[in-house]
């Protein structure tokens, strides 16, 4: 594939576009680009802003990693409950970041961690079936 030779003024408009906070996406749409292509060269021109890091670079995942132990082993939560309760906490993390780190976890809180689960969906299966026995 051919790499596209950027102009000045869609350099431009990139970089004003990420300082209002436009996602790559939503920038590659506008200029019918591809995500990568506009990331790539914001990477490049240096246009690219430290607080738009991934979660995977996260330097609170220590104090995280306790509090999702804590959620799991004293609260007996899944991991579903886990990203809810961190994000009415007001910290930003998606489902397959904790699942990431629960699978790096000891044994013992990977196994509470799918019981937990498994409760949760015996008591959602157990609730439906008494909606189901009041509706009849």
């Amino acid at each position: 594939m051919e790499q596209h030779q950027w102009k000045t003024t869609e350099k431009q408009y990139v970089k004003r576009r990420l300082d209002e906070g436009a996602t790559y996406q939503d920038i590659a749409i506008e200029l019918g680009f591809g995500r990568d292509q506009v990331h790539g060269l914001a990477k490049r021109s240096g246009f690219t802003d430290p607080r738009r890091r991934g979660a995977w670079r996260r330097r609170d995942w220590s104090e995280l990693d306790q509090a999702v132990q804590d959620c799991i082993e004293v609260q007996c939560m899944s991991i579903r409950q886990v990203v809810s309760h961190l994000q009415r906490q007001g910290i930003s993390t998606s489902y397959s970041s904790i699942l990431k780190r629960v699978k790096q976890m000891p044994a013992p809180v990977q196994f509470q961690a799918r019981v937990n689960a498994a409760r949760r969906q015996a008591s959602n299966a157990y609730r439906m079936r008494l909606r189901i026995k009041r509706a009849a």
